[in-house]
């Protein structure tokens, strides 16, 4: 079961500009973040609700799949959160989705 977050106002925003990004790039522009992870994307992984449209972007993952994703996550200094999720293509980690958030967003 997925949930896709959605927002009315700017509290949870997506940067379509850091698709395409390799990881060298992000920690080039928000520095070092504050964790990082390697997500193992099955059908039957249970994500965190901030992840949950991690399935949007495999929509035909079959049962018999496994997909590792790198979540780099950076704690900002006005509070808000970054995570951002990468796929590897090519030898090189390449950004797929992020999700920002406000300080008082709590998921």
């Amino acid at each position: 079961m997925s949930f896709v977050v959605s927002s009315c106002d700017s509290k949870i925003t997506v940067d379509n500009g850091l698709n395409g990004l390799n990881a060298n790039m992000l920690v080039k522009k928000y520095g070092t973040p504050a964790r990082e992870s390697i997500v193992i994307l099955t059908k039957e992984t249970r994500l965190l609700e901030y992840q949950s449209n991690l399935y949007t972007l495999y929509p035909d993952l079959s049962p018999k799949d496994t997909i590792l994703v790198r979540e780099l996550f950076w704690e900002n200094k006005d509070g808000s959160k970054l995570a951002v999720w990468l796929s590897n293509r090519e030898s090189s980690w390449i950004v797929v989705d992020n999700l920002k958030w406000a300080e008082e967003v709590n998921f």
